[in-house]
């Protein structure tokens, strides 16, 4: 394929797109702060992707990365879900049609935020490529893995169950239970590069694959520190 020609973007129906999300991107689900949603179009095969654009989950306090952001002048990739039909390279020239889009579309738009989910073995490679600023990763978190490696969101839960304490959890969903914290990586794209200067938190060396195990703490007893990191590997078939 020509991937400079055969390669589009063009808006489509949000329940269409979060459907098809739902349906092939790992997490399973979306963002209910969905503004933009994006097909991703080859001439050859039709519909191959989709991209959602939106608010994170604390837009005022987000916008604080970057001095003298406001509310409207950011954006965060949601999710990109590409189909393996296309070749391999075919993601970093569809990250460049969505800054291209957003510049057309969204001329508010500062820069733009994403996440990569280090539990689910990725750490930015795509924006690595396409060169992001990495700015870190939370080293809080909320997941939480069954014995038989169902993933759930402490926010999730606690609107099922009341609370996150661990002995609640254990009552619901058995024993061992796996407390997952960290390794979501940010990293923040500027659309204007004059708000680079801007960025209120220190750029970072990218992280590396081979070295998640250093973003991610894997606990299944509460106060005991254990090297749990092939078990959850196992477990969650994370292949690293």
């Amino acid at each position: 394929m020509n991937l400079n020609t055969d390669i589009y973007l063009n808006p489509i129906n949000r329940n269409v797109g979060s459907r098809i999300i739902k349906q092939n991107h790992y997490s399973k689900s979306v963002n209910t702060g969905t503004k933009y949603t994006l097909g991703i179009y080859s001439t050859q095969l039709g519909l191959c992707g989709v991209i959602q654009l939106g608010w994170g989950v604390n837009s005022s306090k987000t916008k604080n990365l970057v001095r003298d952001t406001e509310i409207n002048e950011f954006i965060e990739l949601n999710r990109l879900w590409v189909s393996d039909e296309l070749p391999k390279n075919s993601e970093s020239k569809i990250i460049s049609l969505m800054f291209k889009w957003i510049k057309e579309n969204d001329k508010n738009i500062k820069w733009v935020i994403s996440f990569a989910d280090g539990v689910m073995g990725k750490v930015g490679t795509i924006y690595q490529a396409t060169n992001f600023v990495y700015t870190g990763y939370n080293k809080k978190g909320g997941l939480w893995i069954t014995k038989n490696g169902e993933r759930h969101h402490a926010v999730s839960l606690f609107k099922k169950y009341g609370d996150v304490n661990r002995a609640t959890l254990e009552h619901h969903l058995g024993t061992p239970l796996y407390r997952v914290v960290g390794g979501q990586f940010r990293y923040i794209y500027f659309l204007d590069k004059r708000y680079k200067k801007k960025l209120t938190i220190p750029q970072l060396p990218y992280p590396k694959l081979e070295n998640l195990k250093e973003y991610i703490m894997v606990k299944k007893e509460n106060y005991v520190i254990e090297d749990l990191w092939d078990e959850f590997c196992e477990l969650t078939e994370l292949n690293t």
